[in-house]
């Protein structure tokens, strides 16, 4: 009975095991040479030979096809998977005549060298330069319109189990070559089919936009000063430093670093965005602690205090007030721990704009507070009186007002 019963769990075990296989299934087929060559002579209105076979025994690999003219391309079949366990398969297929074609033709490219434009054909890619921050805008408006002219090579038929590859025109900084790395210039698409048109006007603006930015970016990167200085404020500022070095009062550094108060934000000057600041207390709840910017704060008329439970500065009728507050939890363990957390009050009023750091210790260690708290331009302009003056070229700020 129990050898039976064995007999049958195996049988249920085979069973079980190829109706898992069956789920690994081909979802499609690779597509033989006639109905690739069909697909390309419907496409591009042109008869093609086959070249080159390289496929292997499951139908991926790569063949070489040419056109009556002689430009040759690729035609690649690949197997893409889909889920994870015992995953189906599918082929998926892709020609590159367009970008062939184009690179087999520069004459096609004459009229971008029109009116001056630095146009260039260049290691099988299409390639226009604009030589400063000022030339991108008709750079950009110039090439978008003669791309939109260029003849259409393709019907855009509908077989679209065989995708087609594009060809793109860069736009690059002609004198930052061979020294940027900023490698992922912005392009367009050369309509190629019929179909097909270039982008709109608010597409564009975005494109001038992106390539705007990314110059001051790249200019940034390779530490450009002289072309940098040739900036406007508002050119500059569209792509502001994330970080400020080595701030000074009357010539003496005061702060080492100020950071974007919002991380991978744009600067605004005035705004509650803009840099800050971060002071660290040890042991933040001992009287005798010692805070490293206090002859900074009595230097510009404020007076710190610690009492082990609050942290202030006031001058005159004005007080601004960290409550510290401390209280104890459990850790996701269950074990015991201690957390604080500091209330920033102005004139006895809660105090948005000025961040503090909630923290956590072992109960073990609770006796000693480390505190931070941060200030943005804003607390500094609103509170203190104090007026920075920020280098955006070499990354520097000095206070150049404090007080009333």
């Amino acid at each position: 009975m129990k050898i039976k019963r064995l007999l049958i769990g195996g049988i249920i075990s085979a069973i079980c095991i190829c109706s898992f296989a069956s789920c690994n299934k081909k979802l499609n087929n690779p597509p033989v040479t006639s109905q690739i060559l069909y697909t390309l002579s419907s496409r591009y209105s042109k008869p093609f030979i086959l070249v080159s076979d390289n496929t292997k025994e499951d139908g991926s690999g790569t063949l070489v096809f040419k056109d009556t003219d002689g430009v040759q391309f690729n035609v690649n079949i690949n197997i893409d998977t889909i889920g994870e366990f015992l995953p189906d398969y599918r082929y998926c297929t892709s020609e590159s005549y367009i970008p062939a074609y184009y690179n087999a033709h520069p004459e096609l490219f004459a009229p971008f060298s029109e009116n001056g434009h630095d146009f260039r054909n260049e290691n099988s890619g299409h390639n226009m330069y604009y030589h400063n921050f000022d030339e991108i805008d008709e750079t950009v408006r110039f090439a978008c319109e003669t791309a939109s002219n260029m003849e259409r090579i393709s019907n855009g038929s509908s077989e679209n189990y065989i995708s087609s590859s594009s060809a793109r025109i860069h736009f690059v900084p002609a004198d930052c070559i061979g020294t940027s790395v900023y490698h992922n210039y912005p392009s367009i698409i050369i309509p190629s089919s019929y179909s097909s048109h270039c982008l709109s006007e608010d597409k564009i603006e975005e494109l001038i936009s992106e390539i705007q930015v990314g110059y001051v970016e790249t200019l940034r990167e390779i530490n450009d000063t002289e072309k940098l200085s040739e900036l406007t404020y508002e050119q500059i500022m569209l792509a502001p430093l994330p970080e400020m070095h080595n701030i000074t009062l009357n010539d003496k550094v005061v702060f080492s670093t100020m950071e974007d108060y919002y991380p991978y934000s744009n600067y605004l000057e005035g705004d509650d965005t803009g840099y800050c600041y971060t002071f660290k207390i040890k042991r933040a709840n001992d009287p005798e602690s010692i805070f490293t910017h206090q002859q900074f704060f009595e230097d510009i008329g404020w007076k710190y205090s610690n009492n082990g439970t609050d942290i202030s500065f006031t001058k005159g009728d004005t007080s601004l007030v960290y409550h510290i507050e401390r209280f104890y939890t459990a850790d996701y363990n269950g074990d015991p721990k201690c957390e604080f957390n500091a209330e920033a009050t102005l004139n006895g009023e809660p105090c948005a704009y000025i961040g503090n750091y909630r923290t956590d210790h072992n109960v073990s260690n609770s006796e000693n507070i480390d505190f931070q708290f941060t200030i943005n331009e804003k607390a500094f302009r609103d509170i203190f009186g104090i007026e920075f003056e920020f280098d955006q070229i070499n990354g520097t700020g000095k206070i150049v007002k404090y007080g009333d």
